[in-house]
């Protein structure tokens, strides 16, 4: 998750900063860089979903502190992480 924020979700954001096209307001507070991989949980504002379906595999969301009406998805398969990404 850290990573995904890190490297697609932090930029994508950071881009809107000051940009009178987007509704959403946001400063550089609203988007800290993370270190360790533990302080993404200051990012998270709560849980969305749980998803177990019928093979087993995962699904959680997450509600982001800087996007309310985007999530954190984290999906794993057969018991392994295999995609984490916005999601909207």
């Amino acid at each position: 998750m850290r990573d995904e924020y890190m490297q697609y979700g932090r930029p994508a954001y950071r881009k809107q900063i000051g940009d009178a096209r987007y509704t959403q307001t946001l400063t550089e507070s609203d988007l800290p860089e993370i270190a360790e991989p533990s302080e993404i949980w200051k990012l998270i504002a709560g849980i969305l979903t749980v998803i177990i379906d019928e093979r087993a595999d995962l699904s959680l969301e997450f509600i982001t502190t800087f996007d309310k009406s985007h999530d954190i998805a984290v999906r794993f398969r057969d018991g392994e992480l295999y995609e984490v990404m916005m999601d909207g």
